[in-house]
């Protein structure tokens, strides 16, 4: 997003960073990518100069980045001017991998709390595992397989993030209606030097689709934690 403008007061750099509540520094890479272009840039200096109305273009920016969504995606909303139905497919698409990060850090502050109350001796130490088989009616998934490289958020979670939309798109495209919430499952990987983990998302469908690999699921083995 760029433009002339002239015989106007303009922000420098730094006056439009403070307006928006970001660095100087990342204004240069929206700059840089294309996502909001100075208005004007001093020939010899290389001073940037931002016009009033970029500060509004700023902000939806920054309310788009705070929503969840990528700068590929903000770049779509704010400089193509996507449709009202393209802007809900990207935000649910956030709101999918939202929910499993809440899940995930929810279920992170139980284990939190159970080696707490171990620590204050409420909680007496297992040496077992319960696990239980249980049998499940078969269901129809879409899934995609990425590889990760290495177990904890900070490998797992680059990876296992734009998977969610990408299926979602996948099956909005094949006009496969998604028959429940996603799931996610790690696997550690034994090609290579064995480090890796192999990411996995899958929908829930009805019927078999095109581009993503269907496969019916007859049951489903359980491990609960530690008791």
């Amino acid at each position: 997003m760029s433009g002339t403008t002239v015989g106007v007061a303009m922000f420098s750099i730094g006056e439009l960073a403070t307006i928006g509540r970001v660095s100087v520094r990342m204004l240069r890479h929206y700059d840089e990518i294309g996502l909001l272009r100075p208005a004007r840039v001093h020939p010899v200096t290389g001073y940037r100069a931002y016009a009033p109305e970029q500060a509004a273009a700023l902000r939806r920016i920054v309310e788009l980045k705070g929503l969840g969504l990528r700068l590929d995606d903000v770049a779509r909303v704010v400089c193509d001017g996507v449709d009202d139905g393209e802007v809900r497919r990207l935000l649910t698409a956030a709101r999918l991998e939202a929910a499993h990060r809440i899940a995930d850090d929810t279920a992170r502050l139980g284990r939190i709390d159970t080696e707490l109350r171990r620590l204050e001796g409420e909680v007496a130490m297992s040496s077992t595992i319960d696990v239980q088989v249980r049998a499940v009616p078969a269901v129809h998934v879409a899934t995609l397989t990425r590889p990760a490289p290495g177990f904890g958020p900070e490998n797992i979670g680059p990876v296992v993030g734009p998977m969610f939309p990408e299926v979602g798109r996948l099956l909005e495209e094949a006009g496969v209606p998604i028959a429940g919430p996603p799931i996610a499952d790690y696997t550690a990987d034994e090609a290579g030097d064995g480090s890796g983990v192999l990411v996995t998302v899958a929908f829930r469908s009805r019927r078999r689709r095109r581009r993503c690999r269907a496969s019916t699921s007859p049951s489903c083995r359980r491990s609960t934690t530690p008791r």
